[in-house]
């Protein structure tokens, strides 16, 4: 049985910018855009988000991080 393929997904806060950056399990590292899917495959990896800056005045930082598998 062959393990399931992936896929990653980000969606922050509007009042939070957030960078993230993915390392597959070979070691590369990637920026991806993180409003949009990305492909992590059957290896799986390490997934980084950052704050790319303090959010705006009294709103909230959070991050809701999704993961489907095909």
């Amino acid at each position: 049985m062959d393990r399931p393929s992936a896929r990653v997904k980000v969606d922050a806060a509007p009042t939070q910018a957030v960078s993230a950056r993915f390392m597959d399990g070979q070691g590369r590292a990637q920026a991806i855009d993180a409003t949009q899917w990305h492909a992590i495959g059957q290896q799986g990896g390490t997934l980084t988000l950052l704050a790319s800056a303090a959010p705006l005045a009294g709103g909230p930082s959070a991050a809701l991080v999704t993961v489907a598998y095909d």
